[in-house]
């Protein structure tokens, strides 16, 4: 998990820097990293201080709650994925859209 949490570290650094053939490869990787965490349920304390920083819930309700929080910021890094996937696609004049926007409007 550390692993997955590092590489989309560098690909939202990757992405605000507008070097966004290589955020989306390294969001690709990302992403791999955390489904296999989240089917192998590697999921560790640490990990799971995202959910909640103060711990107070029984162990199993903490690791749903962890686990939840990660698949929203997996879905999210997925969306991004895609629109840069789709921008890199596209012709080279176009500009993505922004983190954070919707194709829309």
């Amino acid at each position: 998990m550390q692993k997955a949490i590092a590489i989309v570290t560098q690909a939202t650094e990757l992405d605000s820097k507008k070097e966004y053939a290589e955020a989306f490869q390294k969001y690709q990787l990302a992403l791999e990293y955390f489904m296999t965490a989240l089917k192998c349920n590697i999921l560790r304390s640490i990990d799971c201080r995202l959910a909640n920083p103060y711990n107070t819930m029984p162990t199993d309700e903490k690791n749903e709650k962890c686990k939840q929080t990660i698949r929203v910021k997996v879905e999210e890094y997925i969306a991004r994925a895609e629109k840069l996937k789709e921008f890199l696609q596209k012709a080279p004049g176009r500009r993505p859209v922004a983190q954070g926007s919707s194709n829309s409007g």
